[in-house]
């Protein structure tokens, strides 16, 4: 996603729910572009750190995404300029805030759930998640992207698509 351009320099995080009901992400404050496996945080739903470095400040909203979609294992968050660029745009609502621009954004995003500007790492946003989990993409207002998918390779696929 790095060297898509997708992310550039500390922004955007992702997390995977591994098979033990523990959780894989991205530390807070690194980069996707210069990331080594010993800096993957290891850390459990109760915020435990079991390995590398601590994780992102964002990790209650990754959290909300796995527990109010059962089926999802993977959510990518980014801050991407077409989908910043969009998330700063007035007048978005809930479902589809903009005509799809490719038969594969109705594939691969579908309907897409507005969340309300917060202070990145808010605890808010995690709340938010939970009263719009009937989407699994969202547009952070004058923030970014988040998606959330049943493997890593999906979630990033509908960021990439978005």
């Amino acid at each position: 996603m790095y060297q898509q351009g997708y992310v550039a320099g500390s922004a955007g995080n992702l997390s995977v729910l591994l098979d033990d009901g523990s959780l894989l992400a991205t530390p807070t404050g690194s980069s996707f572009g210069s990331l080594v496996e010993a800096d993957i945080s290891h850390f459990t739903r109760d915020g435990l750190l079991l390995g590398g470095k601590a994780t992102t400040k964002e990790a209650a909203f990754h959290l909300a995404c796995y527990a109010s979609h059962p089926n999802v294992r993977a959510v990518v968050h980014l801050h991407s300029t077409y989908a910043t660029l969009l998330a700063s745009t007035t007048g978005l609502q809930d479902g589809q805030p903009f005509v799809p621009f490719t038969p594969y954004f109705v594939m691969k995003v579908n309907k897409v759930g507005i969340l309300e500007y917060r202070k990145p790492g808010s605890p808010l946003i995690a709340q938010d998640i939970f009263d719009k989990s009937q989407y699994s993409t969202y547009l952070m207002q004058n923030h970014g992207l988040i998606t959330c998918a049943a493997s890593l390779f999906e979630a990033q696929y509908a960021a990439e698509e978005f």
